[in-house]
């Protein structure tokens, strides 16, 4: 790799004025009003949508730190020098830059991110404006203006869950090592379980202030994996704990409480309501070995037989075509249309290729759901291959719907935050947690290594 001669780099710099102001607008994807499209030439250095003389300034740039960035080859003889730097030039001047592939949708960086990894995007089923995330690191986020702004905001510790009350929009809770409500969209917070009044001592211990409360019964605080509301009942609420593992159950707000299950062998995945299958005293939990379906009204617990015992995500939702449910191995991916009776194995060959990481399903829309992977490699590429994947019958079919590798986007459809320019696909890998907004398939959330990002 070459480093150019100063004498050259001071020819190009005065040959720019010469050069029109002809500016290569890339199609627009944008989804907001604001934010740049996803590029759609190869020439697009910079990634804003558009090729003009910035771009060749990038250029110089890329070559003088001697960059071994494969968009720095304009010209594609496998070496970066001046001969590219013309090239791109030439190219601009005569507006002869080469189009990219289209695609249908489009993936761009919406923040937060940059300091640890993130999870748990939760989208408000009434204003999909409004978004809650959280960070390994203890904090979480909120946007109210669809991701054009966030407000960080801290519970004691890293939170486990965020679910909104279906009836009341301004209402949203989060689960960690207590459950904590906000009936004002996430500006002011009051904790609901352990009773406060039960709460004797608040300790914080370890290299990362790991946090917990101490009751006066001398039972130390439980950690909250997974919280539902009653999408009928905003007063019953169930909770999954992982320590100790059982599931509790609520009727007047989170006020008190009463085991509905106890001794479960794993942490809970998924919490669905009876009032998806009109029995509102009913509920399904499935954990990492095992599901059970409980009966509130006599105190019933039902184990439902699971296809694998190791899983690793579940999901589902009420449709036109009824309830459905999903269940994950880090391999194979089951859907139930039966409650959890029978499950039935995805056939699609694309799911049995890949490492599955999680998964999340559209609630109104359950046939929709996405599932973001690692590990698959193409006869065509000797770069493991990963990204999310992403169903629209029920787990019958999948497709991509983001792919990339160590040294580029494949699917080509990602526009690029600061990490991304820096460090390349390598850095933010797969997403560790999808969202789906409930009323509408089409908008997903992925939270990764370091960002968050999304597609409408």
């Amino acid at each position: 790799m070459s480093t150019l001669p100063r004498a050259v780099l001071i020819s190009v710099f005065f040959l720019l004025p010469a050069v029109p102001s002809y500016l290569i607008s890339s199609k627009s994807h944008s989804d907001s009003g604001t934010s740049p499209a996803s590029f759609q030439y190869r020439e697009d250095i910079n990634r804003d949508g558009k090729v003009s003389i910035t771009d060749v300034l990038d250029l110089l740039c890329m070559h003088r730190s001697a960059s071994g960035d494969p968009r720095a080859d304009i010209n594609q003889d496998g070496e970066f020098n001046i001969s590219d730097v013309i090239d791109l030039l030439g190219k601009v001047t005569r507006g002869s830059c080469m189009p990219l592939t289209d695609v249908a949708g489009t993936w761009r960086v919406v923040g937060p991110g940059g300091g640890g990894s993130m999870f748990l995007p939760t989208v408000n089923p009434a204003d999909p404006a409004n978004v809650f995330v959280r960070c390994d690191m203890t904090g979480a986020y909120v946007t109210h203006d669809n991701a054009e702004t966030w407000r960080m905001l801290n519970l004691r510790w890293v939170v486990n869950d965020f679910e909104f009350d279906p009836s009341a929009p301004s209402t949203i809770y989060a689960a960690g090592t207590g459950l904590y409500r906000s009936d004002n969209g996430g500006y002011a917070w009051q904790l609901i379980y352990p009773d406060p009044g039960n709460i004797i001592e608040e300790w914080m211990k370890g290299d990362h202030a790991e946090q917990g409360y101490r009751k006066a019964d001398g039972i130390s605080s439980s950690r909250i994996s997974k919280i539902r509301i009653d999408p009928e009942n905003s007063n019953h609420i169930w909770l999954g704990l992982s320590w100790p593992r059982n599931v509790l159950v609520s009727h007047n707000r989170g006020k008190t409480w009463t085991s509905a299950v106890d001794s479960l062998a794993r942490d809970v995945l998924a919490i669905f309501p009876g009032s998806w299958w009109d029995k509102s005293d009913e509920v399904i939990v499935i954990t990492m070995k095992g599901a059970y379906r409980i009966s509130e009204t006599t105190g019933q617990v039902t184990e439902l037989q699971m296809p694998q015992s190791s899983l690793i995500a579940a999901g589902g939702g009420k449709g036109e075509e009824g309830v459905l449910l999903y269940a994950s191995t880090a391999s194979r991916v089951y859907v139930s249309n039966d409650l959890g009776s029978s499950w039935e194995l995805s056939g699609d060959a694309l799911v049995s290729q890949v490492m599955l990481i999680t998964m999340a399903v559209c609630e109104s829309h359950p046939e929709v759901a996405y599932i973001s992977c690692n590990n698959y490699f193409n006869p065509d590429s000797d770069l493991r291959q990963w990204g999310i994947i992403k169903t629209a019958d029920s787990g019958n079919t999948w497709e991509w719907v983001y792919r990339a590798d160590s040294v580029r986007v494949i699917s080509n459809n990602f526009t690029e935050g600061w990490l991304d320019r820096e460090y390349g696909p390598i850095w933010r890998e797969y997403p560790w947690s999808l969202g789906v907004a409930p009323g509408d398939p089409d908008i997903c959330y992925g939270a990764d290594w370091g960002s968050t990002i999304r597609t409408t």
